[in-house]
C-alpha cells in the first residue's frame, strides 16, 4: 500500500474519532464500542510507524532504481561483448531536426545516459540544444544573440548541466554557454580578434570548463581554462608554420591538455602536448597530405591515439604513441573513405571511430576488438554531410550525430542492444 495515502487515510480516521462530538455515518459510530479514545501517545506511536514505513518505502524504492541502472549497465556491456565478437547490433536513427540545421553539430551523453547535442540552427542564426527523451528529441534555444552557434562542442559539468562552446560570427568571438538549471548563462571566452572559429571542449576532473581553439587573427592554437572567476588564456604553437583545424583535444589523468592540429604549410598532422611546465610539439604524421580530417583522444591507461585522413591515399588512418614515436596503421583504405573523422573509446576500452565514406554518401563505423578492425555501414547512398560526432554512453554504446543533406534533417544513429525504451 502507498504510504502517503496510508497516512492520509489513518489520519482521517483519527480525526474523525477524535472528534469532540460524535461522529455517526448510517446511524452508526465510527468508533467501535468499547474502544479507549485515542492518547496523545498512541497516536504519536502510529505517526511515527507511519513516517518509518515512508522512509523503508524511499529506501526500497531508492535500491531498486540503483538495481535498474546496474541491470541495464549490465545489457549495454553484453552488448560492447557482442560487438567485440564480430556479432552486429542493429543501429537505431532518430530525427533530431529538419531544415538548414546540423551543419555544426556535437553530441555527448549525460552523466545518466540521455544523449544530447547541440547543434546551429543556420537559417535562424542560433544555437540550439536538445535531449532525447521516451523516443523524443526535446529542443531549445541555448543563445540567439547575433550569428552564433558555428563550430559548437558540447560536454557536461561536474553538476551534469550541459555547456557548449561555440564561434560568435557576429563580433568573431569565441563563447561558453553553460545551463544553471533554469537557463543558460553565456560568457565570452576569449575576444577581441577572430578566435573561436575551431574549438573543442572539455572538463577537468575538479569540473572547470577547458577549451582549445584556434586563433585565425594571430594563426595560432591557444587553450584557455576557467580559473573559477575568469577564464586564462595562452598561446600553444606560435611558429611560423600555420595551424589550421582544431578538431582533436583531450585531458590526461592529471588534467594535462593536448590538441592535435592540421598545420597546412607542410599539411602535416601535429599534436602540442602539455608536460606540466612547457608546451610540447611533436608530429603525429607527415609523410602525404595528412590530417586535415582528424580527431584525439586519451586511450586506456593514458595511451595517446589519434585517427586521420590520408588525403592522398583517400584512406582512414590511426596513431598511437608509444612514449618515443608515433606509429601509423591503416583503418580502412576502400576508396574516399576517413572524411570528418571522429575517435572515441568503447567500454573494454577500444577505439572506434565513425567517419564519412563514398564520397560522404556513406556513415560508416569502425570497431577495434583487440585484434582486427571491422566496418559497418549505417547509412548508405544518403548523402551525409556536415559534421558527424562519434561518443560513447555510460556504459559503453555508441551514438553518432550527423546530418543527411538528401533530405535535410539532422539524425543520431544510436546502438543500445535489448533497450526498451529511454
Amino acid at each position: 500500500m502507498n504510504p502517503t495515502r496510508t497516512l492520509v487515510l489513518v489520519a482521517s480516521v483519527l480525526t474523525l474519532g477524535w472528534a469532540s462530538t460524535p461522529v455517526h455515518a448510517q446511524g452508526g459510530s465510527l468508533t467501535p464500542p468499547g474502544a479507549p479514545s485515542p492518547s496523545m501517545r498512541s497516536l504519536q506511536e502510529i505517526w511515527d510507524k507511519l513516517e518509518q514505513m515512508d522512509a523503508t518505502n524511499q529506501t526500497l524504492q531508492s535500491k531498486l532504481d540503483s538495481q535498474r541502472g546496474l541491470i541495464e549497465g549490465l545489457v549495454q556491456v553484453n552488448g560492447v561483448l557482442l560487438e567485440s565478437l564480430g556479432i552486429q547490433i542493429p543501429w537505431e536513427i532518430s530525427i533530431i531536426d529538419t531544415g538548414n540545421v546540423g551543419a555544426d553539430n556535437s553530441a555527448a551523453f549525460s552523466p545518466n545516459g540521455t544523449p544530447a547535442v547541440a547543434y546551429r540552427d543556420t537559417t535562424n542564426q542560433r544555437l540550439m540544444y536538445a535531449e532525447y527523451h521516451d523516443g523524443t528529441w526535446i529542443k531549445t534555444v541555448a543563445d540567439d544573440d547575433g550569428d552564433v552557434g558555428r563550430l559548437c562542442s558540447l560536454a557536461f559539468n561536474a553538476s551534469g548541466h550541459p555547456a557548449i562552446a561555440y564561434y560568435d560570427a557576429t563580433d568573431d568571438d569565441l563563447l561558453y554557454a553553460e545551463f544553471d538549471g533554469a537557463v543558460w548563462q553565456v560568457q565570452t571566452v576569449d575576444a577581441p580578434g577572430n578566435v573561436g572559429g575551431s574549438n573543442q571542449l572539455k572538463f577537468t576532473s575538479d569540473g572547470r570548463p577547458a577549451i582549445a581553439y584556434r586563433d585565425v587573427g594571430n594563426g595560432t592554437i591557444k587553450y584557455a581554462e576557467f580559473n573559477g572567476a575568469s577564464w586564462d588564456t595562452e598561446a600553444v604553437d606560435t611558429g611560423t608554420d600555420t595551424p589550421q583545424s582544431v578538431k582533436g583535444f583531450d585531458l590526461d589523468a592529471n588534467d594535462h591538455p593536448a590538441i592535435a592540429y592540421f598545420e597546412s604549410t607542410a599539411d602535416d598532422l601535429k599534436i602540442a602536448v602539455f608536460d606540466g611546465a612547457t608546451w610540447q610539439i611533436q608530429t603525429i604524421a607527415s609523410t602525404d597530405n595528412v590530417g586535415v580530417d582528424h580527431d584525439f583522444e586519451f586511450g586506456l591507461n593514458d595511451l595517446p591515439t589519434a585517427c586521420y585522413r590520408d588525403a592522398t591515399n583517400q584512406r582512414l588512418m590511426i596513431a598511437t604513441y608509444d612514449g618515443v614515436s608515433w606509429n601509423s596503421s591503416i583503418v580502412d583504405d576502400s576508396a574516399n573513405n576517413g572524411r570528418l573523422c571522429s575517435l572515441a573509446f568503447t567500454a573494454l576500452g577500444h577505439p572506434a571511430i565513425a567517419y564519412f565514406g563514398n564520397n560522404s554518401a556513406d556513415l560508416l563505423y569502425a570497431s577495434f576488438n583487440g585484434t582486427a578492425w571491422t566496418v559497418s555501414t549505417i547509412v548508405s547512398a544518403g548523402n551525409v554531410a556536415g559534421q558527424c560526432n562519434l561518443v560513447h554512453g555510460p556504459f559503453g554504446e555508441p551514438g553518432i550525430i550527423y546530418r543527411n543533406s538528401a533530405d535535410s534533417t539532422l539524425r543520431f544513429a544510436l546502438r543500445r542492444p535489448f533497450h526498451s525504451g529511454n
